[in-house]
């Protein structure tokens, strides 16, 4: 996932002032270091569920288990969606990136659709823009919670072009405020990640 980049929470939501830190990352953190990064100010996790070669990811769907042992109360995840010729339909990734989580013996509370790399989309934003309704129409049927992870300028590349307000929205829900490109150990408890504050929802 990319740094610096708004998350936007498609749905209705109520707006707070309060705010909780927690963070995304796809190093392996078991239950004692969940404990720790609790103990740190870090209240939510957000992990990895579906890679972009349309595959499930084993490493995050453990840190989904971890976190919930721990007693992590909000824990999401998030699918970074095969697009192209030689990739499943949206809404076969998406019933099969639910199944997955299912079929651990775990559950997500929301799960985030992760839209960036403008290379690896379609030239046709219609197209796109089908695509992303799809993984959200099946999501629906599926009656899980859903978001979007997007920087305004990745969104424009795939999706839409020349708007202000960010794709139809008016204000974000979570705002990534520090990554490791790099994947260096930038958080307490010795652990790699993607800081992310949101409103408590």
């Amino acid at each position: 996932m990319i740094s610096f980049c708004v998350l936007i929470f498609v749905g209705f939501f109520i707006a707070s002032n309060e705010a909780i830190k927690g963070w995304d990352g796809i190093q392996a953190v078991d239950a004692a270091g969940f404990q720790c990064l609790a103990q740190n100010g870090f209240e939510f996790y957000i992990g990895r569920i579906w890679t972009q070669d349309g595959s499930p990811s084993t490493a995050g769907i453990e840190n989904i288990k971890a976190a919930r042992e721990a007693g992590v109360k909000t824990v999401d995840g998030y699918m970074w969606p095969c697009t192209g010729d030689g990739c499943a339909s949206a809404s076969e990734q998406m019933d099969a990136a639910l199944n997955f989580v299912n079929d651990q013996g775990t559950s997500i509370n929301r799960i985030w659709i992760d839209i960036e790399e403008p290379e690896s989309w379609w030239a046709d934003k219609t197209q796109n823009q089908n695509f992303i309704m799809e993984l959200l129409k099946k999501a629906d049927e599926r009656k899980i919670a859903t978001g979007v992870y997007a920087s305004s300028s990745m969104w424009n590349d795939i999706s839409f072009e020349g708007y202000e307000a960010f794709g139809g929205w008016t204000a974000p829900t979570m705002h990534q405020f520090e990554g490791s490109p790099n994947g260096e150990t930038n958080g307490p408890c010795g652990v790699s990640m993607d800081k992310n504050f949101r409103e408590t929802m």
